[in-house]
């Protein structure tokens, strides 16, 4: 189960800002919202999530350092926006088997600062103790293959537009009722953006605002426009620890903090995008919802939160219809920060959509649907969970 939870939004410059010093930032924060002493000592297995930039030798056993614990197990991670709920899945069936007590989640980026320095880099102030390699968690395989690469099919934003055109064709929309209808989508998650103090840029933002190409809102790539992306500049980083019950309990952790993950499910689409039949649909998508609901029993619209991660509108959209939720379904598709606004940890840290904007539990029983997409939309992994009241 889930006990406690951190994050860290660093606005103000620091030129001396490292991405491990961020996430271990968090990692503290997370001990201490456990509400118990010395939380991080009882680790037993941490997995630092990837960082797109610099390149650590070894960043587990970089944060390990700086946390001054010792872990039997340290992981890392290949780049994918599903790694962090897949690892809240991956750490919930090892403790629920008695194979750990306790294992820390982590994960950050400093590309703000690392970009304030106009391409400078972080390497004068990294850590390069750890030579060896680290051990790694995920799926590693190349993202494209040649054929793709032949073809400039070698970047998401090369390739989130096609998908985006073939959902078009699929809703029957003309460019311009689409780029409309992609303004109102994201007006939502920017809505959520504006009311998080988490979020990296929260300026009110409507419809039109997004949808429409200016000065201050160029098209990355047709019909994405700077309004529509997640934002790669960021200085954020998120923890999540998990534990037994028992270690909870031996701990003194309030049994109000205590989330449970009721179920979980990973699945794959074809791993390269030239093999698929249909650009506009997730068969994974659903396929986990499906499993979901089989294994819980609730239906989606009995589901009090949604938050369907993605760099890119379109995923969202595969993932929204997959789901079977309505379009005009009033229910927001982010719960905590509206996608491309906040941004953290190189698109990796779903799993502060458990806590709340403050980075605190909420004291009341919450269902949520968590959902990430890796990649090209290839990987998927949805999860539940439930916060039990001490008395539940």
């Amino acid at each position: 189960m889930l006990v406690g939870a951190g994050r860290i939004t660093a606005r103000e410059p620091d030129a001396e800002r490292t991405p491990i010093g961020l996430i271990a930032q968090a990692a503290r924060a997370a001990g201490d919202d456990c509400g118990a002493t010395n939380v991080l000592p009882e680790v037993q297995s941490l997995t630092c999530l990837n960082i797109l930039a610099p390149s650590y030798p070894n960043a587990p056993a970089s944060l390990a350092d700086k946390l001054d614990i010792n872990p039997q197990e340290r992981f890392y991670t290949p780049i994918g926006g599903n790694m962090g709920q897949w690892l809240v899945e991956y750490y919930a069936n090892r403790i629920a088997a008695g194979e750990l007590e306790c294992a820390l989640i982590a994960g950050g980026e400093a590309l703000a600062t690392q970009m304030r320095g106009k391409g400078s880099g972080l390497s004068g102030i990294i850590d390069k103790n750890h030579a060896e390699g680290p051990a790694m968690l995920g799926d590693s395989r190349e993202p494209t293959n040649a054929l793709e690469q032949r073809h400039g099919m070698g970047l998401p934003i090369q390739i989130y537009p096609l998908f985006e055109n073939a959902i078009r064709r699929r809703y029957g929309h003309s460019p311009a009722e689409h780029q409309q209808a992609l303004g109102e989508l994201y007006a939502g998650l920017n809505d959520v953006a504006v009311a998080n103090p988490q979020a990296w840029r929260r300026a009110p933002l409507s419809a039109q605002d997004i949808a429409t190409r200016g000065q201050k809102n160029r098209m990355v790539g047709a019909p994405y426009t700077k309004h529509m992306n997640a934002i790669i500049a960021v200085d954020q980083a998120a923890a999540l620890v998990m534990m037994s019950a028992g270690k909870a309990r031996e701990l003194g952790i309030d049994p109000e903090r205590w989330v449970y993950p009721l179920a979980a499910a990973s699945a794959s689409d074809r791993w390269y995008v030239s093999e698929r039949d249909d650009l506009s649909q997730s068969p994974a998508i659903a396929a986990v919802g499906r499993a979901l609901q089989q294994t819980h029993g609730l239906a989606i619209n009995e589901v009090n939160h949604i938050d369907l991660y993605s760099c890119f509108p379109s995923a969202v959209q595969m993932a929204r219809d997959a789901l079977s939720i309505a379009a005009d379904d009033s229910r927001p598709l982010t719960v905590d920060r509206g996608a491309r606004l906040s941004r953290r940890s190189g698109q990796q840290l779903l799993h502060a959509c458990y806590c709340r904007n403050d980075g605190t539990y909420p004291r009341r029983p919450l269902e949520y649907r968590l959902g990430q997409r890796r990649g090209l939309v290839y990987e998927q992994t949805f999860a539940r969970a439930l916060r039990r009241t001490a008395a539940g």
